[in-house]
């Protein structure tokens, strides 16, 4: 399958190994709760884990082992969890490698959401949030310690776009113990290869890009090669005995399974539609983003705009010049500007998902990044007059003259 092209082996899977037992061409939405043993000793191996076996679709489910298989395709993962949202992803690996007293290294560009948990949610299980801008700050390293177990960063930040060196990243930790984990929701593989890139694990919501049209939430985990992993105080007891798998084993039968963040078989069963049209959804968002960024660079009420389109010389994407993240975000004069702008949208949804079919729009500090300080929005570079847009696969034009009469509203 590594001599097929992403738009062949995305649709197609691996033939052998998918094939329905009725030859339907679509794999099959396995909706059951249970499945059933052929005797009590297969039973207990399979509980064991000496039998690959489905058991209970709370662990397993093969609707979403095929998607994890065609994840693992598109990734070139050693290992790929799915879960059901990227959150559940993010929560489910911090407490895989976390104990209280641990800390996490954290880039403060990132989703609001994100920074919550980091910030909020683990502060509560006594696991420190430390900010350090990878991007900006040489010495961000110093932040370390022997409690360090990751740095989260995101490959191409939300809202901002800014892009973290990943190679050099990993050149950084490559004789530590800290992981690095990659968000990379907004590039995807096909925009970032984690595994060349020198990431240690990859997350993905698969609500963006994945799901087509937004239709379902979703998200992964996908663990790569890395002698990291055996120095993690919580994995390294289980190393000798698991090895490589240590990772993936350990969530699924401490982490995953007991938190209970699986993926439904209908979700599932939306993404392997969604991932079977990514590579062409991904180029006409590109091309919708590129003519939209080139139209509103030259507006002169534009006072700044975020686009890595306007940069095609960005290290972040080696070897895809074709592949541009599908976010845009701009600033107007003031707030009373940006709400002017985003009430006169008629085309363009305010909502705010990012990466479906729909152009949508919105104002992020008054949404997803309202329960921060006014102190914490500077460091995220967040002001109260930035606008989201996250750029679909509609007509361009009919989306550039709904731009252009909305900040003509703006004025």
């Amino acid at each position: 399958m590594k001599d097929l092209s992403p738009e062949t082996f995305l649709i197609h899977g691996i033939p052998a190994a998918s094939k329905d037992i009725h030859d339907a061409l679509r794999p099959p939405v396995y909706e059951a709760a249970a499945f059933e043993y052929d005797n009590a000793e297969n039973m207990e191996a399979a509980f064991a884990g000496e039998l690959p076996h489905h058991s209970y679709s709370r662990s397993s489910n093969p609707t979403v082992s095929e998607l994890e298989k065609r994840l693992q395709l598109l990734s070139g993962a050693d290992h790929v969890l799915a879960l059901s949202s990227g959150m559940a992803a993010l929560s489910n690996l911090t407490l895989l490698l976390c104990r209280p007293g641990d800390n996490v290294l954290v880039s403060p560009y990132l989703f609001g959401n994100t920074l919550s948990f980091f910030h909020q949610t683990l502060k509560e299980l006594a696991i420190e949030a430390r900010t350090v801008d990878t991007v900006k700050d040489p010495n961000w390293f110093q932040k370390a310690d022997e409690n360090s177990r990751l740095l989260f960063v995101e490959s191409a930040s939300n809202p901002l776009l800014n892009t973290p060196d990943i190679k050099a990243l990993s050149k950084t930790l490559q004789n530590s113990s800290v992981l690095l984990v990659v968000d990379n929701t907004l590039l995807t593989p096909l925009g970032l290869n984690c595994r060349e890139s020198g990431a240690d694990v990859e997350i993905l919501s698969l609500t963006k890009n994945i799901a087509p049209g937004g239709t379902a939430l979703g998200g992964a985990i996908m663990i790569y090669p890395s002698s990291k992993w055996q120095k993690n105080p919580k994995l390294s007891e289980k190393w000798s005995q698991l090895g490589s798998a240590t990772p993936v084993k350990m969530l699924r039968k401490f982490i995953f399974r007991n938190l209970g963040a699986c993926m439904s078989p209908q979700a599932a069963n939306l993404h392997l539609l969604g991932i079977e049209t990514l590579p062409l959804r991904l180029k006409k968002a590109s091309d919708n983003t590129r003519l939209i960024a080139d139209a509103l660079i030259k507006d002169p009420r534009i006072l700044s705009l975020n686009q890595a389109a306007v940069y095609p010389s960005n290290a972040a994407f080696p070897g895809n010049s074709l592949f541009t993240p599908p976010l845009i975000s701009f600033e107007l004069k003031d707030r009373p500007a940006a709400f002017c702008f985003l009430n006169a949208l008629k085309l363009i949804r305010r909502a705010t998902n990012i990466c479906e079919n729909k152009t949508l729009a919105l104002h992020p500090a008054s949404t997803i990044h309202r329960e921060f300080s006014e102190k914490q929005l500077q460091l995220q570079l967040i002001s109260d007059k930035l606008i989201r847009l996250a750029v679909g696969i509609e007509n361009p034009d009919d989306l550039l003259s709904d731009l252009k009469q909305a900040l003509d509203h703006s004025e």
